[in-house]
């Protein structure tokens, strides 16, 4: 079944369109590469096993890449149909559930940013 109320008109906003693009995807990166600190080389040196995951593939790997699409396959289901199914048989339009759906992306996005910045991180 088609969930496009059967026409070509998005359900999002152009407005809505380049403020997430821009903004409400890019922000949340850009803050947490500033935050982000290098080690010295002198640290490095000192604790060479710092390496050690990355060298022996532990850090990221075939099996968390697939965990990771399911996962995110998941997401989007449910940050689809959540509001899709609330709001069905209401009287809200195509561009309401679509802002509801960029809110839905831009708060997951900011919880999956949120515990890179938690104090004891590193930060």
């Amino acid at each position: 079944m088609l969930y496009a109320a059967f026409s070509t008109s998005p359900a999002i906003t152009q407005w809505s369109l380049v403020l997430y693009s821009i903004i409400y995807t890019s922000v949340p990166t850009i803050i947490v590469a500033i935050l982000d600190r290098d080690l010295d080389p002198i640290t490095l040196l000192r604790y060479p096993p710092l390496y050690k995951g990355g060298q022996n593939d532990e850090s990221y790997n075939k099996m968390l890449f697939w965990l990771t699409m399911l996962d995110t396959l998941w997401q989007s289901m449910i940050l689809f149909y959540v509001p899709y199914l609330t709001y069905k048989g209401g009287d809200i339009d195509i561009w309401s559930i679509g802002s509801v759906w960029t809110i839905s992306v831009v708060v997951l996005v900011n919880v999956h940013l949120g515990p890179s910045l938690a104090p004891g991180t590193g930060f």
